[in-house]
């Protein structure tokens, strides 16, 4: 769940931008399993995961589901 909103993310700010990859590797990636990644994904993403994006991705939601 938590890639999908990532990648939601990224979509929504611009896509896979020098700064937009910055971020990520800073709140996230350099990290590593120093802390639960419930709080570092919440300050790269600004709030809770949803289910949204990755039931998206899935096809189980939309015009198609």
């Amino acid at each position: 769940m938590l890639d999908d909103d990532a990648y939601a993310w990224f979509m929504a700010h611009g896509g896979l931008t020098r700064a937009n990859g910055q971020r990520f590797r800073d709140l996230i990636l350099s990290r590593g399993h120093t802390l639960d990644y419930g709080p570092m994904f919440r300050a790269f993403y600004g709030q809770d995961p949803q289910i949204g994006p990755m039931l998206e991705h899935r096809g189980l939601t939309g015009p198609g589901a």
